[in-house]
Formats: structure tokens, C-alpha cells, sequence
């Protein structure tokens, strides 16, 4: 395993995202609209480190406080000095850190594989041990440093890639999860016409756990109609329960943004749709997230165009659950006309698809279809255009918008001379290949996704098509097959779904492109103009099928990537038609530098490409719908996976095609994108150079406006509480729920008085201990239900224990390294007893960050850690710097904190601090004690 395919190099380019002009040309309501969407969808995209991998929400809390102690300038001088980086070495940290924010998480957006730093660990912790935020907060950092460092550099096999245990890694799934289990759950949602875009799945010794994205918690009894509806509980002998709260934090303040933009919208159409959003998030109703995706597609040519929400399921290994995406451009108008022209044709170009009109939808419903330049767009990646909504009965029913990302497009095609072309085929890809793309985009998402017909059974039984007369392609006989009313296409294509349909969208999109109609509509009438554009398209194709190989894993014989896997799939059923339309040569020593390389010859006769390369994929494309409208998954699956091998027994040697590619593998561009502020009423939008230190200083600003993201995003990894009594005589505890300084905010059902003993969260054997001597005993806490499960295994004396022994709730079973779950071996028996812990909230020490078992309560200034740390500054309090005259000792559940940031003093009665609250912050109109 080559290292140098999970780093990015010191040479990757970051691009800006411009769109300045387009935000000027906005008039001040429709600025403070996108404004407050935008930071809708930004703190939104929180939600994607914990989709990502298990310890992408650390990393991105490390990352916000170093960043937030000193300038890049000062860290790099820390950096150079303290931890003796080199030049290049501190640039690889830049180029690291810039990588994990445009991917959100710490793995590849666009291939789902991993990426370390590239540069030693040792010399990482030295820069964080020396950093000015370091010294603020040694605590914090100790504590998210002890519990990153070895996934953030590990190259274990399963953490490679995303994916089912044990050949990659999910959090869409429990670790305890195999795809097997996918399949019980999978039976269960289509059982009860459950949608899993917006939910996980998680499994203990007893039963399976759907749980859904969502503010309100599962005890909450509002709002929950989607959960009370479901009543069989039980399939195949396997047990479910519904849950829901999923990333609760994190979506209260969304809303808190949707409903400023709420206030700022144009029209009645949008007031509703963002409504139905606030109502989705708020609830974990799929149903209203559908409602607002209708008011979406009625809101027809917004001058501000924006989509939120669990969008695109090409990360789930499953093909069912969806990653968060929100985004907010402007509409690009001369570019707009031109789709608005494609979309008032389509009636004419979609009976020119080498399909039926059986298999075409019975009405197509046109589209609003715009050139946006995008403001702002947050999730794993940016994409450059988009068909939405993706859910199946609207696309089908009542319709969808298409999205050409202009800016990206112009942005991404910026590049140097591409590999394995000949000159002049680099040059014809230089001047066309804008043009070509755009035409491409625009069939592919309009008439690609946008083109055929599910046949399916509706709920009363009833077909949407005649079966007599809907004669299958493939056999010439009626068809025999369709869906049923409980199945969709992404619940029976599973995994190959996204990989599937963008392959068909693709070939739509290359298919069409031989039209001249078409390419009129583009604004190319000269035939020799229309030559270059089909000529640009098609070598691309082939071009980027083969760069594609990149993304494919050929130790799991795995692809990586949907679009990637759809154009190699696609360069394959080209290269199977004749070498006379395309043929690849190996070139064992390059005359540019001495080096293996490829050449891709296309035919430069327009009479093969619409003869020979037209049916070749007519064919392909009669197949590829078959399939899809009648939901024959099997004959697809097979099908599609024999164009999918990787190897060097084929046509060609595509796996040493592979090594070429990696070997001349360019950097993939980052994208800086600008930042709104809000000054006063009027919005404004900052800039940001293109480079990895304007990358990094844009996201400390996009997640300016809230305080104490990283502590939001460490206490979601859910820590667990438990008490455990051996023989009676020793108490440890573990926490469950969130770590929490002050827990109002949260609804009752966090309270550790209402905690209950989950055994999904610990898994011991409910037997007796037999003896009183020292013993070893192996506790699993699984934070979150997934990956981040630890193991440790201790000695103890039970009979001179005692649970105030330990000042935190840390030894010797919270602050442990990430490990992979084991099997526990118990040599003792024990009992495991719940015990509630009346008082409902449990602080966090300023100090080492971890939650406060014993108080050390500094006198007079009130303010607390936890009794070890107090007694490191005896003489001093570390938060005010006030003279301490003595040191108090409390107990758990006898300590009372102000809520206010600047303030945090303690009493030992709630009443008393009311009176202090009342006293010191309520005459001042402290909106935060208020709330």
C-alpha cells in the first residue's frame, strides 16, 4: 500500500469560489436572506463530521480552538521554533487542515478515502502543546489530542475507506453492524414505509434502533405522529425500537437561522417551504421535509435559490441514508436562458431516447432550470449541478428543479495540461472543455435524471401502467416485473443505486449531445462549432473514466466513488464497441520524463461517434432503463458489475491503467468560499484569498457567530453513565448522555436523574462476584452507538476502594484511547445496578475538560474545577485570577453554576443562585439567562 494515495501533496490548489458580482446585484432584503440561510447551512454541516467518521468531530474542535489562540502567522512561528517543522512540513499541516474543512471529515468528499497528514505525529502534538490556545486550555487539548492521534494517522485496512465493517468504516451504522444487519433493517423501513434519509441505524444484544435526525427528543411527546404511526415493531423475529434527537444541538441552531430567514423571504411560496424545514428538523418528520421540497419546486425562478437538508446518499454503504447538504447561490441569468430553452424542448427531446415511450413518465412536468453561482454550499463536497429533490414519488409525480453550478464548473475546469492526451486532443479540451461540460451538466440533469418511469404498484393495488401493452425490450415479451407499493429504487438498487442512476444520467447526457437541436439551444449553430463540442464531450468521458480508476480500491475490489464508478463503467462499454472509436496505448518510458504513461486515441470521424458510439450507447441506455423502470435490481446488478471489474485479464490491463493513474495523479482543487456579516441591517461579504491560509481563516469566520462550538461537538459524542457495585463494596460510575456544563437547555429526558441502563451502551455479565481480592475487569463505553468504542482493563483492590477516591468521572474509565471492539473477558462475576444522580446537571472542569465527580470550590470568587486542578493553583483561581483564600470540597449534586459565560460562579442552593441571577444579570438584560 502506496502511503502517497492517503495524503493530499504540498502542490494542491485552492480556487475561490467567486461570486461577488452576483451577491452586489442583490437588493438588501434578498442579501440578509442569503445571509441567514447561508449560516443556516454552515452550521448545519456540523452534522457531516459526525456522518463522516468517528473522530472528524474531535479533529474539527481542535482544529476551531488552536485556530481561534493566535494568528497563522504567530503558529507558524511556533511551529518552525518549538516544534521544529520544516517549510514543508508546515505547509503540509496547512494543506491538511484546509483538505479536512473542503471535505468536512478526514475523508475524501469525492472517493471516500482516507487521508493522514504528511508530516510526523510527534512534531503535530508538539505544535498543539506549544500553541497560546494550548496554554489557555491544556485540559481540552489533552483530551481530544489522547483521543485522535492514532485514527488521525492510522492506515488500518478498515479505516481506509468508507464502508460495512471490517473492510471500511460507517457511523450511518453501529460498529456491531455487518451489511447483513443493513439488510434486517432495510426489511423493517420498507415493512413500515420508512424513509432513511435522515436517520442511523444502531443494534445492542436485544433489538435494532432507528434513530432519526431531530431537536425534540424521543420522550417528547409533540410532533412525533411519524413515530406513534408505526406499530410492527417486530420483523422476522428481530425487534426495533424508534428514537430520535440525532445531532439535537446541532440542528437548533439551523433552525435558529431559518427562522431569521424566514422573516427576510419574498413570497408566501417561500414563508412556507422554509417553514416545513424548521418543522422537519425540529421534529424528524421526513414528511415535512417532502412538503417543503414541494413548496421548493412551486418557487419558480427565486432570485436567491437554496435547498437544505439530508440530500445525497452516496456515503451510506447501504444506499438508503442521506449526508446533510444545504446551499444558497445566485441566479446566473444569460446562462439560464439558454436552460430555460432546453427546458421548453424537452418535450421534443425526450421521445428521441432509445427507450418506449411506455418506460417515459406519462407527463413531464417542466422544471425550473437555472445557472446559479453558488454563495455558499456546505457538506462533503461541492458538486457542479444538481437534480433534486431526490425523493422518488415527487421526481416521478409532480416534479423537480435542475441546478447548473456555473461558478464551479468555470472553477474546476481551470487546470493544466490533462494526462494521457495527445496535444492536440489537450488543446481542443482547452478551448471546449467549459463549453462542452456545461452541455453536458445540463442534458445530464435535466433529461438524464429528469427521463423514464418506475413501474410500480400504488397502494390500492393499482398499476401506473398497462401491462399489456408495456412490452420489456429485452425479451419482447410484456413486462413481468415493477415495484411494489412499499419499494423504492434506491431500496432495491441498495449500494449501486447513486453509481446506477448517474451512469444512466451520463449516457443520457452523451447520447443527446449528438443532437444539433440541442446543441443549437447551447448556442452552437456552426456544424464544425458542433463537431468540437461532440468531440470534446465524449473524449472526456473516456478521459476522465480512465483518471477515475484512482478511485477504486482494488485491495476490497471496491469503487469509491458514484460518478467515477459510472464513467469508468461507461469508458468500458465504449472501448467493448471497436477500436475504431476509441483505443488506449501503454507507453512504458514517456519522452516528457522517462515514466509509464497512457494515450487515448478517439476517432476524429463524426461519423463513427454518431454511428458506432450512438449505439453503443443506445444499447446500453435500453438496458439500463429496463432494469430501472421495472426494478429488476438482479439483472441490473449483474449486468453493471461486469463493466465494474477492475483488473488485468480484460480488454486492457485496467488495474496497471490504475498504478499509471495513480502515479500521475494531479491534485484535486479546493474551493475558499466567501463569508457574509452581518453589520447592523446591512449584509456584507468578505473574501478570502486563495490559498490554504485564507481556506483556514474562512471557516474560523463561518463559525464565528456561536460560541463554544468545540465543546458542543465533544459533548455529542455522548459519553455514558452507569453505575457499576462489585460485591457491594466499590462504586464506579461511567457517564451516559452529554457531557454537559449546564444542561437547561436540554429536555428532561437528559437528565441523569432520568438516565436509565442501557446495555447497548455497556455490555457486562450479570453475575456475582465471588471473592474480595484484587480483580480485573473490562469496560466497553461505545460513545454514540459507533465507532468510538473503548476497552480498558484495570486492577483494583475492592476492599480499600472507594468511589471519592477519584476527583472525575475519568479514572480509570473515561479518558482512554479509540480502539476497535473486542470480545470483554470476565474471569469475576459481577452485578450491575442502576442509581440515579438527583441533581440534573453535571459541569465540565475549565481545566482538563473532564466532568467534575468531586468540587474543588475556590473561595470567595465561587468559581469551581474539579479538586484536583483547584489545588494546582492553591493560591490563585486559573479562571478569574482572584486571590483564593480556601478551597471547598463538594460532592456531585450539591454545586449550582451560573449559566452566564463571563460569569460561572457556583452556589450550593438553587435558590441562592436565583437570587444571583436576579441580582447580577437580570437587571442587565442577559438574554442568555433569560432564555
Amino acid at each position: 500500500m502506496a502511503q502517497s494515495e492517503y495524503i493530499y501533496t504540498n502542490d494542491t490548489p485552492v480556487v475561490q469560489l467567486d461570486a461577488c458580482t452576483a451577491f452586489q446585484n442583490l437588493t438588501t432584503e434578498e442579501k440578509l436572506y442569503a445571509h441567514h440561510l447561508s449560516k443556516a447551512s454552515w452550521f448545519g454541516s456540523l452534522v457531516v463530521l459526525f456522518q463522516t467518521s468517528p473522530e472528524s468531530p474531535l479533529i474539527f474542535a481542535l482544529f476551531k480552538r488552536l485556530f481561534g489562540g493566535q494568528n497563522l502567522a504567530e503558529l507558524k512561528s511556533v511551529a518552525l521554533k518549538n516544534a521544529s517543522m520544516s517549510e514543508d512540513e508546515w505547509r503540509a499541516f496547512l494543506v491538511y487542515v484546509s483538505a479536512f474543512y473542503s471535505n468536512m471529515g478526514n475523508y475524501r468528499g469525492f472517493g471516500d478515502s482516507k487521508f493522514i497528514p504528511n508530516f510526523p505525529k510527534e512534531k503535530f502534538e508538539t505544535l498543539i502543546k506549544h500553541s497560546t490556545a494550548y496554554g489557555q486550555d491544556p485540559g481540552f487539548f489533552d483530551f481530544v489530542w489522547k483521543n485522535v492521534q492514532n485514527r488521525l494517522y492510522s492506515l488500518e485496512t478498515s479505516q481506509l475507506s468508507l464502508g460495512f465493517e471490517p473492510k471500511g468504516t460507517t457511523t450511518y451504522f453501529s460498529s456491531n453492524m455487518t451489511e447483513a444487519d443493513s439488510k434486517i433493517v432495510k426489511k423493517f423501513l420498507q415493512v413500515n414505509h420508512i424513509d432513511a434519509y435522515n436517520t442511523r441505524a444502531l443494534k445492542d444484544e436485544k433489538e435494532y434502533i432507528v434513530r432519526f435526525a431531530s431537536i425534540l427528543e424521543t420522550s417528547d411527546t409533540t410532533d412525533r405522529d411519524y413515530m406513534n404511526n408505526i406499530t410492527n415493531f417486530t420483523v422476522d423475529g428481530h425487534k426495533f425500537r424508534l428514537e430520535r434527537g440525532d445531532y439535537s444541538p446541532i440542528l437548533k441552531i439551523l433552525n435558529k437561522y431559518l427562522e431569521q430567514a424566514q422573516k427576510t423571504t419574498r413570497n408566501s411560496t417561500e414563508v412556507s417551504m422554509i417553514g416545513e424545514y424548521i418543522k422537519h428538523f425540529k421534529s424528524g418528520s421526513l414528511d415535512a421535509h417532502k412538503q417543503g421540497s414541494r413548496f421548493w419546486i412551486k418557487n419558480k425562478g427565486p432570485i436567491v435559490e437554496t435547498y437544505i437538508g439530508f440530500i445525497e446518499n452516496y456515503r451510506d454503504p447501504a444506499g438508503q441514508r442521506a449526508e446533510f447538504e444545504g446551499f444558497v447561490a445566485v441566479v446566473n441569468k444569460e446562462m439560464s436562458k439558454k436552460f430555460l430553452s432546453l427546458v421548453n424542448g424537452a418535450a421534443s427531446f425526450l421521445p428521441k431516447l432509445p427507450w418506449s415511450k411506455e418506460f417515459e413518465k406519462d407527463h413531464f412536468s417542466q422544471p425550473d432550470f437555472t445557472s446559479l453561482d453558488v454563495l455558499t454550499f456546505t457538506g462533503s463536497g461541492i458538486p457542479a449541478g444538481i437534480n433534486i429533490p431526490n425523493y422518488d414519488e415527487i421526481r416521478q409525480n409532480e416534479g423537480f428543479k435542475n441546478v447548473s453550478l456555473g461558478n464551479v464548473i468555470t472553477a474546476s475546469l481551470k487546470e493544466t495540461k490533462p494526462n494521457f492526451l495527445s496535444a492536440e486532443d489537450a488543446k481542443i479540451l482547452d478551448k471546449y472543455s467549459v463549453a462542452s461540460f456545461e452541455v453536458q451538466v445540463g442534458l445530464h440533469e435535466l433529461l438524464g435524471h429528469g427521463s423514464g418511469k418506475l413501474l410500480r404498484a400504488e397502494k390500492d393495488g393499482k398499476l401506473n401502467f398497462d401491462p399489456s401493452k408495456t412490452i420489456n425490450p429485452l425479451t419482447g415479451k410484456p413486462v413481468s416485473l415493477w415495484y411494489a407499493a412499499n419499494e423504492s429504487y434506491d431500496s432495491k438498487f441498495g449500494s449501486l443505486s447513486s453509481a446506477y442512476e448517474e451512469c444512466r444520467a451520463e449516457c443520457v447526457g452523451l447520447y443527446l449531445s449528438l443532437d444539433s437541436d440541442v446543441l443549437k439551444i447551447f448556442g452552437f449553430s456552426d456544424p464544425e462549432e458542433q463537431k468540437n463540442i461532440i468531440y470534446a464531450n465524449w473524449l472526456s468521458m473516456v478521459h476522465k473514466g480512465i483518471e477515475s480508476l484512482k478511485m477504486y480500491n482494488p485491495s476490497v475490489k471496491k469503487w469509491l466513488q458514484a460518478h467515477s464508478h459510472a464513467r469508468y463503467v461507461i469508458t468500458r462499454v465504449l472501448l467493448e464497441a471497436s477500436k475504431d472509436l476509441v483505443r488506449i496505448d501503454q507507453i512504458e518510458k514517456s519522452a516528457d520524463d522517462g515514466k509509464p504513461d497512457l494515450l487515448i486515441s478517439f476517432t476524429k470521424d463524426p461519423v463513427k461517434i454518431q454511428t458506432i458510439g450512438k449505439k453503443a450507447i443506445g444499447d446500453f441506455l435500453i438496458k439500463l432503463q429496463t432494469y430501472k423502470s421495472t426494478g429488476d435490481s438482479q439483472a441490473a446488478i449483474k449486468m453493471f458489475e461486469k463493466y465494474s471489474i477492475v483488473g488485468d485479464d480484460l480488454e486492457y490491463p485496467y488495474l496497471k491503467f490504475r498504478e499509471v493513474s495513480i502515479s500521475r495523479k494531479k491534485p484535486r482543487r479546493l474551493f475558499v468560499e466567501s463569508v457574509t456579516q452581518l453589520n447592523g441591517s446591512t449584509v456584507q461579504l468578505k473574501t478570502f484569498e486563495q490559498t490554504h491560509e485564507g481556506l483556514i481563516q474562512s471557516f474560523q469566520e463561518h463559525f464565528a457567530n456561536e460560541p463554544n462550538i468545540e465543546n458542543m461537538l465533544v459533548e455529542l459524542l455522548h459519553f455514558s453513565v452507569v453505575l457499576v457495585e462489585i460485591a457491594g463494596a466499590v462504586r464506579l460510575f461511567c457517564l451516559n448522555g452529554y457531557m454537559q456544563e449546564d444542561d437547561s437547555d436540554y429536555p428532561e429526558s437528559r437528565h441523569p436523574s432520568k438516565w436509565t441502563l442501557s446495555s447497548s451502551i455497556i455490555t457486562l455479565f450479570n453475575e456475582t462476584i465471588n471473592n474480595r481480592n484484587p480483580f480485573h475487569i473490562t469496560v466497553a463505553i461505545d460513545r454514540n452507538h459507533y465507532k468510538l468504542v473503548t476497552k480498558h482493563q484495570f486492577t483494583m483492590d475492592i476492599s480499600s476502594n472507594d468511589i471519592y477516591n477519584y476527583d472525575t468521572l475519568a479514572n480509570p474509565i473515561l479518558s482512554l484511547p479509540f480502539t476497535h471492539s473486542k470480545t470483554l473477558d470476565w474471569k469475576f462475576k459481577a452485578n450491575l445496578v442502576g442509581e440515579k444522580i438527583h441533581n440534573p446537571a453535571i459541569y465540565l472542569c475549565d481545566q482538563c475538560c473532564l466532568p467534575i465527580l468531586i468540587y474543588g470550590r475556590m473561595i470567595p470568587c465561587k468559581h469551581v474545577f474539579c479538586f484536583s486542578c483547584a489545588h494546582k493553583t492553591p493560591n490563585s483561581c486559573s479562571r478569574c485570577s482572584d486571590e483564593v483564600l480556601k478551597i471547598e470540597k463538594c460532592n456531585v449534586g450539591t454545586v449550582f453554576m451560573c449559566r452566564t459565560e463571563s460569569c460561572k460562579r457556583t452556589y450550593l442552593s438553587q435558590r441562592d443562585l436565583e437570587a444571583h441571577v436576579k441580582h447580577r444579570h437580570a437587571r442587565k438584560g442577559d438574554a442568555s439567562q433569560r432564555n
